[in-house]
């Protein structure tokens, strides 16, 4: 599996002295069909069975197993009014 972490990403990960991200899924109701929406945490899983373990430029990137990856897994730091977030590309919603 192909890993991209944005620059902006690894420096907004040192100044918050993390080295670890989790792509995790969750399921989102909607009216009609629920959906699995891709979300970042900076953190390891809890249930590290269900997730494989990615090194990538001295960081560790878990992502759930059933995550279907397009071609490349694109993390990028998005900011917001008052705060930053990672957000995911390259991820499909099922």
């Amino acid at each position: 599996m192909n890993i991209q972490i944005d620059e902006k990403v690894k420096d907004f990960l040192k100044k918050k002295e993390k080295d670890t991200l989790t792509v995790e899924l969750q399921v989102s109701d909607s009216c009609c069909i629920p959906a699995s929406l891709p979300h970042v945490v900076m953190d390891a899983p809890k249930a590290l069975e269900k997730y494989d373990r990615f090194e990538v430029d001295g960081f560790t990137v878990y992502v759930y197993k059933g995550a279907v990856i397009k071609n490349t897994l694109r993390l990028v730091l998005s900011n917001y009014i008052f705060f930053k977030e990672i957000e995911i590309e390259g991820i499909q919603i099922l």
